[in-house]
């Protein structure tokens, strides 16, 4: 048979919010020590959104939710913001297809291209053989082929029978060589 319980220990209900928060504190602890990277950049994200003001706006975006939401349903429906909508859809997915690779290889080029643009040392080109001499630089001659390559490329998708696009990837137009000549 069952024997009798003895003793009987009322907890108070304060001594049940104690433990509550013993129990999370520890939690938080644990995930401390488990995560400590994480939690390091996480408060390095939380700085930098207050330097900038943006933890206040995120703060009163998320209190004014609703009121904020009912704004931008209205301005969406607006004909202008639709078509604006839709074209921000339409570079997102155009940005999509584009190669990681030579998305980020073109970015570099540029920005090492926007440098040599302000360079005041680089020597001005002075008349047709001057012009003729910089394009047979090896890297002007690249630069130049590439361009040209992205033109004849970005005419055949311009066409309006899709047969006409190349989808080798490799138009017609190789290197610059004083012996060759450019087709077009």
């Amino acid at each position: 048979m069952a024997h009798p319980i003895a003793k009987f220990q009322a907890v108070p209900f304060e001594d049940l919010e104690a433990v509550k928060r013993q129990e999370a504190r520890t939690a938080v602890e644990n995930a401390l020590y488990d995560n400590p990277e994480a939690v390091v950049q996480a408060l390095a994200l939380v700085r930098q959104l207050h330097d900038k003001g943006l933890l206040d706006a995120a703060i009163a975006l998320l209190e004014q939710g609703q009121d904020v939401l009912e704004i931008v349903v209205k301005q969406a429906n607006k004909p202008g913001y639709a078509g604006g909508i839709k074209s921000f859809i339409a570079l997102v997915q155009g940005v999509a297809k584009i190669d990681a690779k030579a998305l980020s290889q073109l970015l570099s080029g540029l920005g090492f291209a926007s440098q040599a643009l302000v360079d005041e040392s680089v020597p001005q080109v002075q008349g047709a053989l001057g012009m003729w001499q910089t394009l047979m630089d090896p890297d002007v001659s690249l630069a130049v082929s590439r361009l040209l390559a992205f033109l004849k490329a970005f005419g055949q998708s311009l066409q309006p029978d899709s047969k006409s696009h190349s989808q080798s990837g490799n138009p017609d137009i190789g290197v610059l060589d004083p012996a060759a000549s450019v087709k077009l």
